[in-house]
């Protein structure tokens, strides 16, 4: 087996490693959780790293390359607030005034910051960098026509499942998310509606509307390839 056939086969392998754990991220109460969220941003930074091996560098003279530099720039910006809000101090005017309250209070000086809870504004980073790294990893496999169409039907696939099951649970009035009983009050007053794994309805929304925005770029692509 020659190098190059060697280094798509580990490419290949990578990528559908990256596809499962994109496919099971919802499975779990629709990723939500710093349980689940901690595994995943783990798992994805892991693939990340191994794409750098398998998966060629883009050309940063590419168009596509090109088109991301004022996203990444505004996207490492919103990163850089945040850290900034947990980490550094902050004047009265800017700071949240609970930690003046609470130094009044106790006759501590705790030291002012922007964010009200600093550990979780860190743990909002390390959410957004995770969702760097996802994206990061879906554009150096999509530099490939047929991996970036395998990828594409995945997730339409993917959603589709999780729509089901999501139709299937209304219909059967099981009316759970995953394990637990959905909120009696949330039933009552909304008279019923389909999440799937999501505890959030509205999530299950916009996860449905991403795989269905799939299925058509997917039946688009195939009609190109065989008009070709």
């Amino acid at each position: 087996m020659s190098q190059a056939r060697a280094s798509s086969s580990l490419a290949s392998v990578v990528f559908a490693l990256y596809l499962a754990t994109l496919v099971a991220a919802p499975l779990w109460y629709g990723g939500a959780g710093p349980l689940a969220q901690a595994l995943f941003v783990s798992l994805f930074a892991l693939l990340a790293m191994a794409t750098v091996f398998v998966a060629d560098a883009p050309d940063p003279a590419e168009p596509a390359a090109q088109a991301l530099r004022i996203p990444a720039v505004c996207y490492a910006g919103a990163v850089a607030w945040a850290l900034f809000q947990a980490l550094a101090p902050a004047p009265e005017w800017l700071a949240a005034p609970v930690w003046r309250l609470a130094s009044d209070t106790l006759g501590v000086d705790f030291g002012a910051r922007v964010s009200v809870s600093p550990w979780r504004t860190l743990g909002g980073v390390a959410l957004l960098l995770g969702y760097a790294l996802v994206f990061w990893t879906a554009f150096r496999f999509s530099r490939s026509a047929r991996l970036a169409q395998r990828g594409v039907a995945t997730l339409f696939y993917a959603g589709a499942a999780y729509a089901a099951w999501a139709l299937v649970d209304h219909f059967a009035g099981w009316n759970r998310v995953l394990f637990e009983a959905k909120d009696p009050y949330a039933l009552e007053n909304l008279r019923g509606f389909a999440s799937g794994t999501f505890r959030n309805r509205d999530h299950f929304a916009a996860f449905c509307g991403v795989g269905y925005f799939c299925g058509l770029a997917d039946r688009k692509s195939t009609r190109l390839n065989s008009s070709h």
